[in-house]
């Protein structure tokens, strides 16, 4: 069925209503019989409810074995309890569609998912990076957005929170297609193989803004910020620790590679994407090698950042639990 402009479905689903009360004075039943849903429902309607759904499918997302209960009460659906499974991993957190800040309805939540695969979970929003991410993901998420149609929940929507993933890849061939003629014999780098991934974000005005990026695999080490679009558009900066030993084809700046080197022998460089996410411009920051590159390079705590990017992630998870 269509619900505000968008598309739903379900299936195999149980709904049961508890409490039910409705005034039947004319001053608490609304005149009118089209517009906003928040101005044509009964104030002083209000129920219990819980229910399972064997599928829910939305915003081109699907969820299995979902199982909620809340209530209605002043034009406000609390949902206390929100379970779901998404792919293999599993979705919990709670949520209220409010009518009062928005009489299309304004849904603030928050919520926690395990081991959600990549692809899924970032196909309804950043579908270009979802073609490339492989991998489970951890997540703390916040913040609301309005229910009216699909275009306002894009436009409006306001998030923040942590991601973390265990190993996986980040096929970047054809987004580093520029950085070729640099990695000479190593053109598998352009496949970001990690062990580890974390970063902090925040969702706002169409965009994925990210902070404090931190890989660490086999091969490369990277940080990062900036943000992607949900139109296919970004602007990210990006330093990577190349493999011991590799050096990388500078042209007239190679001299400076090994000056670039940290303790372990590596590498380290600093650049920009810019552009269409299917295609960005890429750019290498030579004019600063031997400024933050070779920051970058002495930044013992690098190594650290991940553990501490796990910290941040396990004391937003508590914060919010407690709240």
């Amino acid at each position: 069925f269509a619900w505000q402009g968008g598309e739903v479905d379900v299936a195999d689903y149980e709904l049961v209503l508890e409490d039910l009360s409705l005034g039947m004075d004319s001053a608490s039943t609304p005149s009118r019989v089209a517009g906003p849903p928040g101005e044509r429902m009964p104030g002083d309607l209000r129920f219990a409810f819980k229910g399972k759904l064997g599928r829910l499918t939305a915003q081109e997302a699907d969820y299995h074995e979902v199982s909620f209960e809340g209530d209605f009460v002043d034009r406000i659906l609390d949902v206390r309890r929100l379970e779901a499974n998404r792919g293999t991993g599993r979705l919990s957190g709670q949520a209220q569609l409010a009518y009062a800040p928005d009489p299309w309805g304004r849904l603030t939540f928050r919520a926690t998912l395990a081991k959600v695969p990549a692809r899924l979970l970032l196909k309804p929003w950043l579908a270009e990076v979802s073609k490339r991410l492989e991998g489970d993901l951890d997540a703390a998420v916040q913040g609301g957005f309005s229910v009216r149609d699909s275009a306002s929940v894009l436009n409006t929507m306001d998030l923040e929170g942590a991601v973390l993933s265990g190993p996986g890849v980040f096929r970047a061939q054809d987004m580093l297609h520029e950085a070729s003629p640099y990695l000479g014999a190593r053109q598998d780098l352009k496949d970001i193989r990690f062990d580890e991934l974390a970063h902090a974000f925040r969702v706002h005005d169409g965009r994925y803004i990210v902070e404090g990026v931190r890989t660490r695999g086999p091969d490369t080490a990277w940080t990062g910020r900036g943000w992607l679009g949900f139109g296919g558009d970004l602007d990210v900066d990006l330093g990577v620790r190349l493999p011991v030993g590799f050096t990388p084809d500078l042209g007239g700046w190679s001299f400076l590679a090994d000056g670039l080197r940290d303790r372990e022998g590596r590498v380290n460089l600093i650049f920009n994407l810019n552009g269409r996410t299917s295609r960005p411009d890429f750019k290498v920051e030579l004019g600063d090698l031997t400024g933050r590159g070779r920051q970058m390079a002495q930044d013992e705590a690098v190594e650290d950042a991940l553990r501490e990017a796990g910290k941040g992630l396990g004391g937003q998870l508590d914060k919010w639990k407690t709240r």
